[in-house]
């Protein structure tokens, strides 16, 4: 299934219900990764970054969210690039992923980042913490 990608704030509402049914979902949540910090900050801080937030579904289910946004600049270069919602304001910064569809879901979130328009020049993760079942292994083995 296609990832679907919420751009605007009126979008960003309607997630709230099947969001926090997946926050809850997940033994490794945290504050940081409700609907409502997330809503929260991309209300006031979001502008005038574009809100590229990533749902995966499988079966009519929300399996998995990539909280991101797209800025214009990076260290004052034009570069544009993708980030989490929050970066640098949250302690921390992950995706939401129900247990057991890790796989399923980083297939259709790489996937469509690959294949669909690309407006952007990289991700910048950094801010994803170590303890994060979603940190690339070798990440996690060298810290």
């Amino acid at each position: 299934m296609p990832v679907r990608v919420f751009t605007t704030e009126a979008e960003f509402c309607t997630l709230q219900p099947a969001w926090d049914e997946l926050f809850e979902s997940n033994p490794s949540n945290s504050p940081y990764h409700t609907w409502q910090w997330n809503f929260t900050w991309w209300r006031h801080f979001g502008r005038p970054r574009a809100l590229r937030l990533l749902a995966a579904e499988e079966r009519g289910r929300l399996i998995g969210l990539a909280p991101l946004y797209l800025a214009e600049r990076f260290r004052g270069l034009p570069i544009r690039n993708l980030s989490f919602i929050a970066r640098k304001r949250a302690d921390y910064q992950d995706f939401l992923v129900r247990p057991g569809a890790e796989e399923t879901f980083f297939r259709q979130v790489l996937t469509h980042l690959r294949d669909e328009v690309r407006d952007w020049s990289f991700i910048e993760l950094r801010d994803l913490p170590e303890s994060s079942p979603h940190a690339p292994p070798g990440e996690r083995e060298r810290r």
